[in-house]
């Protein structure tokens, strides 16, 4: 079930407060699907006897404190580092779509962010919805890496966590 359930995650569509996907790919979506049937499988293989209901509680508790760390992170991220870019995809209509910036201005937009006293997201604005003006590839890039791993920590280890709890609930009922 928790296999199933991890699946079945990994191919559901974009909730809106996501990244768009022309910065972060489903690639991580499917990553997270994969490893955690794998995960699943070779947790069901080797806590599936009684004698490892210790272990298999222990690591369903260490894995959901783990998910919640990454929510918390995860949530942080999206929160900080998701802005709006309004664009055209046809004319005379206009649309919005989230955007990761980077994990630090360039120095020219603290210039300008300081100087007028704005918001990262009103610099943005100004900057006509380029994010190449106010971050750095590298910082960009960095920003997405950071998505991906906190994504990836909090999809596996949620799964994992449901899987040991699962065995855990199978073991005793066994008894």
């Amino acid at each position: 079930m928790a296999a199933a359930l991890a699946i079945g995650l990994a191919w559901r569509r974009r909730t809106k407060w996501e990244p768009s996907e022309e910065d972060v790919s489903k690639g991580p979506q499917k990553v997270g699907g994969l490893l955690s049937g794998v995960l699943v499988v070779v947790i069901w293989s080797q806590f599936s006897d009684p004698v490892y209901l210790p272990q298999a509680t222990r690591v369903a508790l260490i894995m959901a404190g783990g998910c919640v760390l990454f929510l918390l992170l995860y949530g942080f991220l999206v929160a900080t580092q998701t802005f709006q870019v309004v664009y055209s995809p046809k004319p005379n209509t206009t649309a919005t779509r989230n955007v990761i910036g980077g994990l630090w201005l360039t120095k020219e937009a603290v210039t300008i962010k300081r100087k007028n006293k704005l918001t990262t997201q009103e610099l943005l604005k100004g900057a006509a919805y380029d994010p190449d003006k106010l971050w750095s590839r590298f910082s960009r890039a960095l920003a997405k890496a950071c998505f991906v791993i906190f994504y990836l920590g909090l999809t596996v280890s949620g799964s994992v966590a449901l899987a040991c709890a699962a065995i855990v609930l199978d073991l005793r009922t066994r008894k």
